[in-house]
Parts: C-alpha cells; sequence; structure tokens
C-alpha cells in the first residue's frame, strides 16, 4: 500500500479546516494518508485546532502561539519533522482543495514522468469558497524577473484546458504550495527554516535541481489554491517590527547560496547539490544570478542585436526601421489617431531604443514602454523616469492595460508559433486598440490583403507567412493563415510600398485557442 505524508504549514487560515476535511474525503484511499500540520494560531483558534486534529486519526498537529512563530520556511521545515516514514510526500498551502481522486491521479501522474527523480509542482488554479473551482485552463511556471534586491520571482501562464498535453510538462521552477513526490526529496533536500518569504522558491529550486529532482507541471487539473488573501491574516502583518531585518537576512542568504554577490553566509547543511552544478542549472534555465537576467532564445537573440547594434545602423539600435525618416508618416498618422479616438494611454511593445516614440511623447498623456531586452529597459527608465517601462515577453507576459497597444516590427521577427503565441496574449489583453505591423496592398477604395509583389494578377495568391529564426525577417501577413485577422479597422501607410499599420479594435478578434 503506498502512502501519502502531506505537510501543511498554516498560518491563522481560516480555511485550513476545510482544507483538511476536502483533501481527506475526496482522496481515493484516505486510509494511506497522513496529515502533517504547523499550525500558528491564538484563541480561540488553538482550541479549535486541537479537537479537530482529534477527528481524524491521520492529522498530526503541531501548535504555536502565532507570536513565536518565525516565517513559512521555519514552518514548512518543521512539517516535514512530522514525516513517518511514508512513500511520497505532498508540500501544500493551508488554503487548498481537491480533485475526486487526487491521490490516484497524483502517484500515476508522477509515474509518466521521464525522470528518476520527477517531482510534480506549480502554481495550481484558482477556486472561490467554499468549493467553486476554476477548470478552465492549465497552469504553468516560469521565471518572471529580478526583484531590487536581486531575488527571481516566479510567475505562471497557462494554456486552455482542453489543449492539454498527453503527458506532464517538464519545467525549470518549482512551487512552494505544492510540490508532489517520492518522500526522498524531503530527506535530500530539507527545507532551509532560515529562508523568511521571498527566495524561498528559487532557492529551493536550484537546491532540488542540483541533487538531481526534475520538475514537471501536472497536465491534469488536480489541486486548487486561493489566490485571494481577503480574510487572511500574514505573518509579516503580525510581526511589522521584527520581520524587516529577518526578511533582509534571508534574501542575504539566497543571494549568497546562489552567486547573486560576493558576501558569503554560513548556509550550514542547505546549501546545493553535488548531482548538478549551478552553472548547468542556470545553461538549462536561462538564469543568469550574476546579472540578474532571464535568457529566453528570444531575449537572446535581441539582448545581442541591441548590445552590439547587429541591425548596424547609426542612428538606432532598434535598427533602420525606427529611424526618423522611416517614421515619419506614421507619427503624423498615430497623432490623428490618437486625436480622433481619444487615446489617452498607450502601451509600447516592443519599445526599442525610443528613437522616434519619444516624439510622441507630447501627445501621449501616458506611456509604458516594454521590451524584452532588460538593457533596453534600464537605459530607458533612466533617460525618460517620467513614463514606465517594463522587461517583458509579449508572447507570456501580461501586457500592462491601456487604449493603445502599439506593436511595431516585432511578429516579423519570430518564429510562426511565437507569433500566435504573441497574438493570443495580445487578444487577452485588456488593451482597447491595437496598432500593429501588416502588409496590406493599397487599392483605389482602400486596402486589402497583400499579394506577392511580382504579381498584379487579381487572382494572385495572397501574401503567406513563413517561419523564420528569432530575429529573421518576411513581410508579416496578419489577414492569411495562420493569423487570419480580419481587415483592419484603418491602415498608417508606411516604407516600403506594402508595409502598413493595421488597427483593430481587440475586443473584435476571436481568440484562435
Amino acid at each position: 500500500m503506498e502512502t501519502i505524508f502531506v505537510q501543511i504549514a498554516a498560518y491563522r487560515d481560516p480555511e485550513l479546516e476545510a482544507t483538511c476535511f476536502d483533501l481527506i474525503v475526496k482522496a481515493k484511499h484516505p486510509d494511506r494518508i497522513n496529515i502533517g500540520i504547523v499550525w500558528q494560531g491564538i484563541e480561540p483558534n488553538d482550541d479549535r485546532m486541537i479537537y479537530f486534529g482529534k477527528m481524524f486519526p491521520q492529522i498530526t498537529v503541531e501548535h504555536h502561539d502565532a507570536a513565536t512563530s518565525q516565517g513559512v520556511c521555519w514552518a514548512r521545515a518543521r512539517a516535514q519533522r512530522l514525516y513517518k516514514g511514508e512513500d511520497y510526500t505532498l508540500q501544500i498551502d493551508s488554503h487548498m482543495r481537491f480533485e475526486e481522486g487526487w491521490d490516484e491521479i497524483l502517484i500515476n501522474m508522477l509515474s509518466e514522468c521521464d525522470s528518476d527523480k520527477p517531482l510534480l509542482t506549480t502554481y495550481p488554479p484558482d477556486y472561490k469558497p467554499p468549493n467553486e473551482l476554476i477548470k478552465t485552463r492549465l497552469p504553468k511556471m516560469r521565471p518572471k524577473e529580478f526583484s531590487p534586491q536581486g531575488i527571481l520571482l516566479l510567475t505562471s501562464n497557462s494554456i486552455p484546458i482542453e489543449e492539454a498535453p498527453d503527458y506532464p510538462i517538464k519545467g525549470t521552477v518549482c512551487a512552494a504550495g505544492f510540490i508532489f513526490g517520492k518522500a526522498e526529496y524531503i530527506q535530500e533536500v530539507p527545507y532551509d527554516p532560515n529562508i523568511y518569504f521571498f527566495g524561498e522558491e528559487i532557492s529551493l529550486t536550484v537546491r532540488l535541481w542540483t541533487n538531481g529532482w526534475d520538475f514537471y507541471h501536472p497536465n491534469k487539473l488536480v489541486i486548487y489554491h486561493l489566490w485571494s488573501r481577503d480574510g487572511r491574516q500574514t505573518h509579516s502583518q503580525d510581526h511589522k517590527t521584527t520581520w524587516w531585518d529577518v526578511d533582509k537576512a534571508s534574501k542575504q542568504r539566497v543571494r549568497s547560496m546562489l552567486g547573486v554577490d560576493a558576501e558569503e553566509v554560513d548556509i550550514q547543511h542547505y546549501g546545493l547539490g553535488t548531482v548538478r552544478s549551478i552553472e548547468e542549472y542556470q545553461k538549462f534555465s536561462g538564469i543568469d544570478f550574476k546579472n540578474k537576467e532571464i535568457n529566453t532564445a528570444a531575449k537572446g537573440v535581441f539582448t545581442n542585436y541591441y548590445k552590439n547594434n547587429a541591425w548596424g545602423n547609426s542612428e538606432s539600435r532598434s535598427g533602420s526601421g525606427s529611424t526618423l525618416e522611416q517614421t515619419k508618416n506614421i507619427r503624423a498618422e498615430i497623432k490623428k489617431l490618437i486625436s480622433k479616438y481619444n487615446i489617452k494611454s498607450v502601451t509600447d511593445f516592443p519599445c526599442g531604443d525610443l528613437n522616434w516614440v519619444q516624439l510622441l511623447f507630447g501627445d501621449i498623456p501616458q506611456y509604458t514602454g516594454c521590451d524584452i531586452v532588460q538593457e533596453c529597459i534600464r537605459n530607458n527608465s533612466s533617460r525618460f523616469p517620467e513614463h514606465k517601462f517594463k522587461c517583458l515577453d509579449l508572447s507570456t507576459d501580461e501586457i500592462p492595460q491601456s487604449d493603445l497597444l502599439i506593436v511595431r516590427d516585432v511578429i516579423g521577427h519570430q518564429p510562426l508559433e511565437t507569433g500566435m503565441k504573441m497574438l493570443e496574449n495580445i487578444k487577452r489583453s485588456k488593451c482597447k486598440y491595437l496598432l500593429t505591423t501588416t502588409w496590406a496592398r493599397k487599392t483605389p477604395t482602400g486596402f486589402d490583403v497583400p499579394f506577392e509583389p511580382c504579381c498584379s494578377d487579381i487572382d494572385a495568391e495572397p501574401l503567406t507567412n513563413k517561419d523564420v529564426p528569432f530575429g529573421g525577417w518576411y513581410p508579416v501577413n496578419l489577414m492569411a493563415s495562420p493569423f487570419s485577422l480580419p481587415l483592419a479597422k484603418e491602415f498608417l501607410q508606411e516604407l516600403p510600398a506594402g508595409k502598413t499599420l493595421g488597427f483593430w479594435e481587440i475586443s473584435t478578434l476571436e481568440s484562435k485557442l
């Protein structure tokens, strides 16, 4: 009989009892489940938890006064001490819900992972109390950005549940609020009680990976998480006079472990493993801890273009398409568009070096520039502190809300799959209008879809889209397959003939996912 140890750190959480009840009643084999809880509370909650623990023989509750709590990692480390030799372990937060038969699903799913040491982990989808489960999308995890203190923050993106793959998805990072695997992992990589909160997940990720453990995101919905903090007190709120110093020391511990800076910290037996090196992890994940950068294939290519002026233009590092001469007409037309549609805010993706866009700042009350190149964002933020700038990936990151989203000279430099992801991400955004590069043929009555330049016959085939590597180029036709947008509301003419900025109302664009 395969047994599961469920470890829960709970801080004054009113959802804990419902979490434990749902976990037990939804299990296929509740008699094989043992739950270890480190409860940090205040009266009368302590009394209630003692009673609740006695209701279910498989629950062990370790009680602590909330005033003596040292934070979530301290509590998770103590929860691991309640392990009694079970085959598997599941680490979760104290506000979760479960699918029927979750225990059997997780064990079977783990066996489908192509690794000798797999761990299932993700940021689970949301639920609404008491038991409304949000089942529309399947989440995956990825690195997000480095905080000002040099701590890597993680995030998730998702796909429609109907697009779920047949097998678990290989990942590069893990989530502290949901980890399932063979119980050996908590013995090989015991929780570091000296980390406060920020840095918990990335330090655990690297420690596990360098010890040979691999991460997989579930391909089925199994567990749900309450993301709202309404009605739930946090440790930092209760320890306002002490948590700052503890957090500061904790972040220094993480930075030292991961080589972000040179200051040495005694990390005792909570250091990295020896099966694989941190250098190997950085190559595998694309994370550069020292330089505080996340290097995807796209980011690597376009960072090189920016740093080394690989486009070869003397006026703009963003290339010849960003010169003042090239953008003369569209600058005038964009000003008219801003006035015509009463546009008060603009998100510009990618903003590049702002060579031409800065001339529009006087016409844009609120401007947010986004780019995948970190150095570009740093330079722009320094030059124009009155505006907002963010390092984001158009294919995966949430797009800042605005009246107008400008996406110029982007999709035609991407592989088709990435271009599709960008366009679908745009459709999901909360922006009102889209202005983006597409090729279109000018006619006496307006514009229509572009045709091959060599052809003048009206029956000629429309200009087709091509698959290119990152940084390549083709004359993108957003009104042809696989993008298949309707004819744009307006077109702003560029040079050469055929190149335009198409203008769409985003709410009218139907998602293909």
